[in-house]
């Protein structure tokens, strides 16, 4: 068909580059095709180098790509994963604010903690010495196995204040997102000379 440019190729002013074949779009000549195009902008300081423009186009031509997961089946919605309540009650019953075996943690918390919420003497807990003027801090650092773990990872980030009335927490130097395998994780510190201070552990899971 006739090409509505009147020659093989078309350049635009601002770089677009037609290099294949352009139908008509001519309605006077009674065509049907629609030319449709792409334009990707990108803004940058003067200045750029070849190896910038390198770099551009690959990103117009290769663009992000991402890909998802499903989460685990939750069907009544209480953030528990079905196969974990089959697992640990038998069925759907529990929900993630219940707290099964009243020991002060949720079915959710004892979930992500990786404890039995059948059971008050399973739950997260950090353990304290204090011998020869040094404190050490403890805690066993759990991996996520098991059923409703499937492709996650718990970690644990330990925290310390120096007031509970007015508390401002800190992460613990090193001691952050701490990738659970099972392995005891312990921080020893003086215990002369240094003000009061306060411990908390947080887990959660992540993909």
């Amino acid at each position: 068909m006739t090409q509505c440019t009147g020659d093989a190729y078309a350049y635009g002013t601002s770089g677009l580059w037609v290099t294949q074949s352009i139908p008509s779009t001519d309605p006077a000549l009674g065509a049907t095709n629609h030319l449709v195009s792409r334009r990707i902008v990108y803004y940058g300081p003067p200045g750029q180098t070849v190896s910038n423009a390198a770099l551009r186009y690959l990103q117009a031509t290769t663009p992000l790509t991402a890909t998802n997961s499903a989460f685990a089946s939750d069907s009544d919605a209480d953030r528990l994963p079905d196969a974990w309540e089959q697992a640990r009650f038998g069925n759907l019953d529990a929900t993630g604010a219940g707290d099964a075996d009243e020991d002060g943690q949720t079915n959710l918390q004892e979930y992500l903690a990786g404890t039995n919420p059948k059971s008050s003497a399973d739950w997260m807990v950090l353990s304290f010495a204090n011998a020869s003027g040094q404190v050490q801090i403890a805690f066993v650092a759990r991996a996520a196995a098991g059923v409703g773990y499937e492709g996650v990872n718990r970690y644990y980030t330990l925290e310390r204040c120096a007031d509970l009335a007015a508390p401002v927490w800190s992460t613990a130097p090193g001691f952050e997102a701490i990738l659970g395998l099972g392995q005891p994780v312990s921080l020893t510190e003086s215990a002369t000379g240094v003000p009061g201070r306060f411990f908390r552990l947080r887990a959660w899971l992540a993909r």
